[in-house]
C-alpha cells in the first residue's frame, strides 16, 4: 500500500505598507507542500490573494489560527519573507590585508618552491627542425633542471602540492614582415584575490622569453630555449638563497 504523508504549510503572508493616504495594502499566499514517500522531490501548489480588504484578511488568517496550533505554528512573526527563510545566508567575503605587503617581483615567486611539474613533449616547434621537437626540449629542460637542483615533480605529486607549480613552453612562428618567432618558458601557480580569498585563479607568476635575432642568423629555437631555462634556474637559486632555503648552486650559463 502506498503511504502518502501531507502535509500543509500554510504561509500567509500579510503585507501592511503605509501610503501617504495610510491605505492599507494586505497580501495572502497560501502554499501547499505535498510530501509522497519513495519519491525525491516534494509537490507544492499555492493560491497567491492580492490586495484582500483588511477585514477579509484578518478573518481569513484568524480563522486558520486554530488548525495552525494543532498541526505546526500559530501567528509566528517574520522580519521577511518565509521562504527566504530557507536560503542560506550571504556570502562574507574573506579579504587579505595587504597593508605590511609590498608587491613581489618574479623572482620572489619562486622562493620555497619544493619542484615544479614538466611535459613538453606535446609542444610544437619550427617546421624546419630535425626530429621531435617536445620530446627534443623536454629532455633538454629535464636534464638543466636535475643540474640546477630543482625538484621534478609527477602529475599526481603536483596536484597535491601548494599553487600546483607547473613550467609552460610555447612556440610561436615567425610571421614574415610582422613580427619574429620566439620562445616563452612560464611558470603558473593558483593564486587567490586579495579581495576575495574564495577566487582562485591559475597565473602565470614568473616568465621569460627569447626571439629571433637580426644579427645573428644561427640563432634557432633551442639556442633560445637554452637562454629562457638558464634564466629560469638563475631566478630560482636567487629567489631560494635569499630565503635561505634549499639554495643551489647557479649554473654557468651555455656559451
Amino acid at each position: 500500500m502506498r503511504c502518502l504523508r501531507l502535509s500543509l504549510l500554510l504561509w500567509v503572508c500579510l503585507i501592511w505598507t503605509a501610503t501617504a493616504h495610510s491605505q492599507e495594502h494586505n497580501n495572502l499566499w497560501v502554499m501547499w507542500e505535498r510530501v509522497v514517500n519513495g519519491q525525491p522531490k516534494s509537490q507544492f501548489r499555492s493560491h497567491l490573494l492580492l490586495d484582500v480588504p483588511p477585514a477579509e484578511a484578518q478573518t481569513f488568517f484568524n480563522n486558520l489560527a486554530p488548525s495552525a496550533q494543532t498541526y505546526g505554528a500559530a501567528n509566528v512573526s517574520h522580519e521577511t519573507s518565509p521562504l527566504c527563510l530557507s536560503q542560506p545566508p550571504p556570502k562574507e567575503l574573506t579579504s587579505i590585508d595587504t597593508t605590511p605587503l609590498t608587491l613581489a617581483d618574479k623572482v620572489a615567486t619562486l622562493g620555497g618552491l619544493n619542484g615544479v611539474f614538466v611535459d613538453f613533449r606535446a609542444v610544437r616547434g619550427p617546421r624546419t627542425f630535425t626530429g621531435n621537437f617536445g620530446e627534443t626540449v623536454h629532455s633538454y629542460v629535464i636534464s638543466q633542471l636535475q643540474q640546477a637542483g630543482i625538484p621534478l615533480l609527477t602529475k599526481e605529486e603536483v596536484e597535491t602540492t601548494p599553487g600546483k607549480p607547473t613550467l609552460t613552453l610555447r612556440y610561436s612562428v615567425e610571421v614574415v614582415g610582422c613580427k619574429p618567432w620566439s620562445v616563452s618558458l612560464g611558470l603558473t601557480q593558483l593564486v587567490v584575490l586579495t579581495r576575495d580569498t574564495s577566487i582562485m585563479l591559475n597565473t602565470t607568476t614568473w616568465s621569460g622569453s627569447a626571439r629571433q635575432s637580426e644579427s645573428d642568423i644561427e640563432y634557432g629555437a633551442m639556442e633560445a630555449l637554452r637562454d629562457v631555462v638558464a634564466a629560469f634556474t638563475e631566478d630560482y637559486a636567487k629567489a631560494n638563497s635569499i630565503i635561505g632555503g634549499n639554495a643551489v648552486t647557479q649554473i654557468e650559463p651555455a656559451n
